[in-house]
């Protein structure tokens, strides 16, 4: 996930505040670090990204 894309969402979402975005931002870089497949749901529909997950484990 792209670090613009985790602004938008916690910002959108009423329940969250900036001590929550510090902490998602502060986790980006360890994810990234973390030898496991990721999916970039940046713009895309929870369909979409489940296609692509099906298609990668060809289920």
């Amino acid at each position: 996930m792209h670090e613009q894309e985790i602004i938008d969402r916690i910002l959108t979402d009423n329940g969250r505040n900036l001590d929550s975005l510090a902490g998602a931002l502060s986790y980006l870089l360890r994810y990234e670090k973390i030898n496991t497949v990721k999916f970039d749901r940046t713009g895309k529909t929870p369909d979409e990204t489940v296609s692509e997950i099906l298609q990668l484990y060809q289920i």
